[in-house]
């Protein structure tokens, strides 16, 4: 429960994207652009720059490494294919691959140690220098990790922008 609970925790720090958009396309075009553009299922090799799922109703893709590695660690994209009032609105969902989330993780706990350190440190002096550069080394991880993620995330929206011929709207 605990580890759980931790983790929820962690998640909730995470850096996820969720942009609602419509499009002027129909159902079936959508799903041919889609279809156009990922790789469903077993390829050697080829021309699309996604692989992964797709649903009449969702998708699931990542970019592809290239020709004829397909797995990547870009971010996955989510998207969930609605009519509601005859116009088609899709939700597009950016999460970090897994091993970005285990990465973030894992370096995260020696800061997590130099940050329990300083703030004994803090408690003993208090000296407000101590204090903020107790977390000097957990914003700078956090800022690369969420740099990375917001550089790839950034050209996946525009793909898919210019692709499903997709127009934001604010909900």
């Amino acid at each position: 429960m605990a580890v759980s609970t931790l983790f929820m925790f962690i998640m909730n720090f995470l850096p996820y994207k969720t942009i609602h958009y419509r499009t002027s396309l129909t159902a079936s075009e959508v799903q041919a652009r889609l279809s156009a553009n990922v790789i469903t299922g077993m390829s050697f090799l080829s021309e699309k720059p996604y692989y992964g799922e797709i649903t009449p109703y969702d998708f699931s893709v990542r970019k592809t490494y290239s020709r004829l590695k397909k797995q990547s660690m870009s971010p996955t994209v989510d998207g969930r294919i609605q009519t509601v009032e005859g116009q088609i609105l899709i939700t597009l969902t950016l999460k970090p691959h897994m091993i970005f989330i285990v990465s973030l993780i894992l370096f995260s706990f020696p800061c997590i140690m130099f940050l329990f350190s300083g703030l004994s440190a803090f408690f003993k002096t208090w000296d407000f220098g101590i204090f903020i550069n107790c977390f000097v080394p957990l914003g700078m991880l956090y800022s690369i990790f969420y740099l990375i993620f917001h550089i790839q995330s950034s050209a996946a929206f525009r793909f898919w922008e210019y692709t499903l011929a997709l127009q934001p709207i604010h909900l």
